[in-house]
């Protein structure tokens, strides 16, 4: 058993980094082996019981774990599936669109990748996370901080002034304001030095 800790909510670390390369994108994650290889894992909390759940996994019993979505998008990660140009977006929100339980589930993995530096690959997440989801100010806000963070300005704006048009929460505004504002900061920079 490896303990995650650290000040940061979104993103927990052991002390030896253990879990780097695993996929762990949600804690407690119980990994469950068979001759070295990763047969399922529970995430966060249990289905049933953590004692059912291991039962089922062990007895070969068809279990599907929370967030259900991680273990393709493990997979993505590892064959490098979200950073190949020549992937197709549509195909896989398609892959994914009956895994998922909501949005968030999507939004909040993009913001780990982001703070893991897997800036391409959030902003793949975010766009597959949009095109599930287009009528939500959430996703739209997410992928223009995630154009923001790969240095497309120009379509983080987009999105971000997309999502002030859905937005229904007022709360909510006040960082996408906060996004667009820095985009405006750096185009008045960028058009003193010329």
């Amino acid at each position: 058993m490896v303990g995650l800790g650290g000040s940061d909510s979104l993103y927990k670390q052991s002390p030896g980094h253990e879990e780097a390369g695993l996929g762990i994108f949600r804690v407690p994650v119980f990994i469950i082996y068979r001759d070295g290889k990763e047969i399922n894992r529970i995430n966060e909390f249990p289905v049933v019981s953590l004692e059912r759940d291991l039962l089922d996994i062990i007895l070969n019993k068809n279990y599907h774990p929370n967030y259900q979505s991680h273990s393709l998008i493990r997979e993505w990660l590892q064959e490098e599936t979200l950073t190949d140009d020549n992937s197709s977006i549509r195909g896989l929100a398609e892959q994914l669109r009956h895994r998922l339980s909501g949005e968030n589930e999507l939004n909040s993995l993009g913001y780990l990748l982001l703070k893991q530096e897997k800036k391409t690959a959030a902003l793949q997440i975010f766009r597959i996370n949009h095109l599930l989801y287009p009528e939500s100010a959430n996703t739209a806000s997410s992928l223009g901080e995630g154009y923001l963070e790969t240095g497309n300005d120009a379509r983080a704006k987009d999105f971000l002034e997309k999502s002030l048009q859905l937005n229904k929460d007022p709360q909510a505004i006040k960082p996408v304001l906060e996004l667009l504002y820095k985009i405006k900061e750096k185009e008045w920079t960028n058009g003193q030095r010329k």
